[in-house]
């Protein structure tokens, strides 16, 4: 930081450590700040400071004021955007990671973009909790033995710690995220982008109204991001399904992690814009030059607000070719509701959990076998059928009665375990 006449350079930035320090101290004390008390405090620590007097000091930060802006030195009476430097270093590299992370997605050319976004943008989550924590003062450091280098909380910590809005959908968004990482890492897997693309975009729009509602508009990034334009016409019905074929052989273990996640979500979460962001792309028409501005718009609804989804959902219903009739059932919501239904004849410790005894049972009773084949919508349609809108196989009250009745024989109920 450049000096101002009064002081020289060490005094310079001696002062403006002890600034910050005094204004993060009355935040943490819930204490108002005052010019004259910040002066004595920084004479007493700082004797050399004693040789101005406060009309000089008080000229002194209006004038690095003037200079730098208030953002590095604010004025004690508006705190309330207040950024210590600090959290700013982290802010700064978070929003840095998250406008890579946006960029390499958006690379047409460039393969296994989902793998690069995930790990930046990992990176740009951790710093933004870390940036949060700095300015809170709240801890976000490992205690550590004296001389060894500092260790900052990870992400999964983090994500303990955050209690903001839409802390369960955030934290299953980025688990899923961090989990697929983890299986992705020492593979190449190019075909990943469409299989997660409403995860990955639900992560980016998290992360920018928490980095928006903390630190204020203008640390906000979508106006200077523009819409990565699109091809309508993809692969032919033959060559999709050829595809998955692949990707269910090559990819076997991934797919399945996907589906089982998805699964065994709470309903409320997985249909939360804040876990996976799902979109129609259809032209959209404007009769006046007003209602034409923008080409592309994103409606953003709030889930939890019943007339809003009511109308979010009929929207769906006329966009949708195909909308399933009748009641039906995650895979999850099918495995607690059997669990319920046999708990009391089954031994004590027994559990049915949806990514392992459902999917044996699915596979026994052969009610999904295009699952395996690359063809998801081939089933047993009494007991399962294939929702290409959200990518997943539900299930009907028929189903669950069959597995209600059927497990109740033991015999029955090991064969089918055994089932691979």
């Amino acid at each position: 930081m450049s000096t101002i006449k009064l002081l020289n350079n060490e005094q310079y930035n001696l002062f403006y450590i002890e600034y910050h320090s005094y204004i993060n101290d009355c935040r943490s004390n819930k204490t108002t700040p005052h010019l004259t008390e910040f002066f004595s405090r920084l004479k007493s620590k700082n004797i050399q400071f004693n040789n101005f007097n406060n009309k000089q000091l008080s000229n002194q930060l209006i004038a690095a004021r003037n200079k730098f802006g208030n953002q590095i030195w604010p004025n004690f009476d508006d705190l309330s955007s207040y950024i210590s430097p600090d959290a700013k270093s982290f802010l700064d590299k978070s929003v840095k990671s998250a406008l890579l992370a946006v960029e390499i997605y958006n690379k047409p050319a460039l393969e296994y973009r989902t793998e690069g976004f995930i790990v930046i943008m990992n990176i740009a989550w951790n710093s933004l909790f870390h940036a949060i924590f700095a300015n809170d003062g709240q801890p976000f450091k490992y205690n550590i033995k004296e001389g060894t280098e500092e260790k900052y909380y990870e992400l999964n910590k983090c994500l303990n710690l955050y209690v903001g809005p839409y802390k369960k959908e955030i934290e299953a968004n980025i688990l899923f995220l961090t989990k697929l990482r983890d299986l992705i890492v020492h593979r190449i897997m190019p075909d990943l982008d469409d299989m997660v693309f409403g995860e990955c975009q639900a992560c980016l729009f998290n992360y920018e109204e928490l980095l928006s509602n903390y630190f204020g508009a203008h640390y906000q990034i979508n106006n200077t991001l523009a819409y990565s334009l699109q091809f309508s016409n993809k692969l032919t019905d033959t060559q999709l399904k050829s595809k998955k074929t692949y990707d269910l052989i090559k990819y076997q273990s991934i797919v399945q992690f996907i589906s089982n996640y998805r699964e065994n979500l709470n309903p409320e979460i997985f249909q939360s814009i804040h876990y996976s962001f799902r979109i129609f792309m259809i032209p959209k028409v404007g009769n006046h030059l007003e209602s034409s501005d923008l080409a592309v718009e994103f409606i953003r609804y709030d889930s939890k607000n019943s007339k809003e989804y009511e109308t979010y959902e009929n929207l769906l219903y006329v966009i949708r070719d195909k909308r399933l009739p009748g009641e039906y059932f995650k895979a999850g919501e099918v495995s607690k509701q059997v669990y319920v239904n046999l708990k009391d004849i089954m031994p004590k410790d027994w559990r049915f959990s949806a990514s392992s005894h459902h999917v044996r049972c699915a596979k026994y009773f052969k009610i999904r076998e295009g699952h395996y084949s690359g063809e998801p919508e081939k089933t047993n349609s009494k007991y399962c059928v294939y929702d290409p809108t959200f990518n997943q196989h539900i299930y009907t009250k028929e189903w669950i009665a069959l597995l209600t009745d059927k497990l109740k024989d033991k015999n029955l109920y090991k064969a089918i375990m055994r089932t691979k």
